[in-house]
């Protein structure tokens, strides 16, 4: 299994990311998804980089405060931005990369369709979705948090994932 790198990887991700340092003792499944995010814009290869990377969050997410940290880093020189999306008329233009959370799954599907073809990240916690929308899933199992990778709905999109990013991948697809 993967248990070596992911070791490796979270504890990267502990040593990184103030918000989740300052938690290192006992650190929360919020600021790992938060970690999780991060990498996940900062391993992908895009074919043009934005102005701006907006991690977008769709659905009422309990983690939105851990996501504050990122605001203050660059990735590529480039500053990460945080957006919630309106529940009502949920906007997804300009998103690098979009957040559904299971609440929303059955909306998931009409975003992404929007944004077919565009260079848009689409990452989910595990749910009921179709996964073939889905370019990486967020599970935690039997308290262990992890993902999955779709390299083809990626590929769709325009995007790459890094070897180093799916190394860390439970599955890939």
């Amino acid at each position: 299994m993967h248990s070596r790198p992911v070791c490796r990887w979270l504890l990267m991700t502990l040593l990184c990311l103030p918000a989740v340092q300052a938690r290192a003792e006992g650190a929360s499944e919020s600021a790992l998804k938060a970690a999780f995010l991060y990498y996940f814009v900062l391993y992908t290869e895009w074919p043009v980089l934005p102005p701006a990377f907006d991690i977008c969050l769709l659905g009422t997410s309990s983690f939105q405060s851990a996501l504050t940290p990122l605001a203050r880093k660059e990735i590529a020189g480039r500053p990460l931005r945080i957006r919630q999306l309106d529940d009502q008329q949920p906007d997804s233009t300009g998103c690098s990369l979009l957040f559904i959370t299971p609440s929303d799954a059955e909306r998931m599907a009409d975003l992404v369709r929007t944004a077919a073809g565009k260079p848009m990240l689409t990452v989910a916690e595990s749910g009921r979705y179709n996964p073939d929308l889905i370019m990486l899933r967020i599970s935690n199992e039997q308290g262990i948090l992890g993902f999955d990778a779709n390299v083809t709905a990626a590929r769709a999109a325009g995007l790459r994932f890094s070897a180093k990013l799916l190394r860390l991948a439970r599955k890939t697809q």
